[in-house]
């Protein structure tokens, strides 16, 4: 029996719309609430989930630009403010 975790991050992109990460994920951080789960990964993406029902909690985010391709760089960290409001993340270009 898998968890809802592994379930969300082993899903793959389905046509039109981005279900899971493509690429190894690099980070995850649970917000201080406890009420989302943030995963950075080498696709360049961050996506948001609410970790009780294993769905996405809003849009996709993107990392930096690499200037070494023609995609969103890969995120290697990532962390919430002590109050959940900002979510900050890092990326191959080396800035937050």
């Amino acid at each position: 029996m898998s968890t809802a975790a592994e379930q969300m991050t082993s899903e793959a992109n389905s046509v039109g719309q981005k279900r899971g990460h493509s690429a190894r994920i690099h980070a995850v951080a649970f917000s201080p609430d406890g009420r989302l789960l943030a995963t950075a990964s080498r696709d360049g993406f961050v996506l948001l989930w609410d970790p009780e029902k294993g769905v996405h909690a809003g849009r996709p985010l993107a990392g930096n630009p690499d200037p070494r391709a023609s995609r969103a760089g890969s995120v290697f960290a990532i962390a919430f403010s002590p109050d959940g409001r900002l979510l900050a993340w890092g990326s191959v270009d080396r800035k937050i």
